[in-house]
């Protein structure tokens, strides 16, 4: 379609959905759950951050910021590692 006739413009998928992330990131947390026999309320209350965003990491939804993620990390006696491939 056309707007204020200018042609419509492809859009090019280079980057993630919107509200979508590596799902690594709740699988290894997962894991990490198992280890200690936590849910996600323990990991919460552990960690300092809302169930809500722990649900979202879980699922591998949104973005969450690196202090949530050190939070977390600390939370399992983790250090956070970020690594550029």
């Amino acid at each position: 379609p056309h707007l204020r006739g200018k042609p419509a413009r492809k859009s090019v998928d280079i980057v993630p959905k919107v509200g979508v992330m590596d799902s690594a990131i709740g699988e290894r947390a997962k894991e990490l759950m198992k280890e200690k026999n936590w849910n996600q309320a323990d990991l919460a209350e552990n960690s300092g951050v809302s169930i809500t965003q722990i649900n979202l990491l879980i699922n591998g939804v949104g973005y969450p910021s690196l202090r949530t993620l050190e939070k977390v990390a600390k939370a399992f006696g983790k250090e956070l590692a970020i690594e550029f491939i």
